[in-house]
């Protein structure tokens, strides 16, 4: 299935969730970047970790935003897009989740979670 974001939508970047009888889609963001997962889905409080995001419509220009803090992450063009970024344990220094987006030309993706154990 291909869903066409009309150009004056396209920077609001709507998410989009296709359900069917069987199944439902990950949400993604119609025209801005979209997440579709993140390695690792966990890691420890108060370490550096080092995070890949794989997805749609990533550009070197894109930047990430970790717990509210912009990173630069490093480009990967491929199959799917990836970010790899560097994230301080400052970011990550308590048990809980932390939200990550994507950031690319003034639109925001869909957010994923980093679960940080003790």
């Amino acid at each position: 299935m291909n869903v066409k974001t009309p150009p004056a939508l396209a920077r609001r970047a709507p998410t989009v969730i296709i359900r069917s009888e069987f199944a439902t889609s990950n949400e993604v963001s119609a025209g801005g970047p979209s997440i579709l997962d993140v390695t690792p889905v966990t890691t420890r409080a108060g370490a550096d970790v080092t995070v890949t995001l794989r997805g749609l419509n990533f550009s070197e220009s894109s930047r990430v935003r970790v717990a509210g803090e912009t990173l630069a992450p490093v480009f990967t063009e491929g199959a799917l897009q990836s970010l790899t970024v560097a994230i301080p344990a400052r970011l990550v220094a308590q048990a809980g989740e932390v939200r990550i987006v994507v950031e690319e030309a003034g639109a925001e993706s869909n957010p994923v979670r980093l679960t940080v154990v003790p």
